[in-house]
């Protein structure tokens, strides 16, 4: 057993165990992209898969470690878990908008710590997961596979003739930009890209 956990319950408490599975099963009726004119829905547990997918490759071609490959997966599948948790999901641009992003973390991290018994190993690491408190550079590979998705989902939504959703085609690009660019310069942040783009 890892050190840092000697001493920690070893199996999950039931209600941990029961939370998890609510807020895993939650993660399928949370729909993204709510107050947008959409033509499919997609629903967080969709976006965290593709998400842990990225990631995956990009810490995999980026680091050329399996085992920081599958921390990146990790981060990724769960990163938007605390959605399931709390049922909802606030747009990002709202969140900054109206300045609602810490309030919003706070929600966040009641309800985990809510969940989630820190007498356990099991509930220090899903905390950690659910709330993202990756290590620095799995944290910039995690935001920009979920940049990603991003576009990948607007792009579908353009080829299904959704031009609705053309302004937040133009909102990837300029967040793409801002992501630190030896990531950028991945061939498969590189080919994800130019999906993209292929409109």
């Amino acid at each position: 057993i890892d050190q840092r956990f000697y001493g920690l319950s070893q199996s999950m408490h039931p209600n941990e165990a029961n939370n998890y599975v609510t807020a895993v099963e939650a993660t399928s009726n949370v729909v993204r992209y709510h107050g947008h004119c959409i033509i499919r829905q997609q629903s967080v547990a969709d976006h965290s898969c593709r998400v842990g997918m990225l990631a995956y490759a990009i810490a995999l071609e980026r680091y050329r470690d399996e085992n920081m490959a599958a921390q990146a997966a990790s981060f990724g599948l769960f990163h938007d878990a605390c959605e399931g948790m709390v049922k909802s999901d606030v747009n990002a641009s709202v969140k900054a908008q109206y300045g609602i992003r810490d309030l919003v973390r706070r929600v966040e991290q009641d309800g985990v710590d809510r969940a989630f018994s820190q007498d356990s190993w099991h509930g220090n690491i899903l905390k950690k997961l659910f709330l993202e408190e990756a290590p620095e550079p799995i944290y910039k590979i995690l935001r920009l596979a979920d940049s990603l998705d991003f576009g990948l989902y607007v792009h579908t939504e353009i080829l299904m003739g959704n031009r609705t959703i053309l302004p937040l085609l133009e909102a990837f690009k300029k967040e793409f930009n801002n992501h630190p660019e030896d990531l950028r310069e991945l061939e498969i942040t590189k080919a994800t890209y130019n999906r993209i783009m292929e409109i």
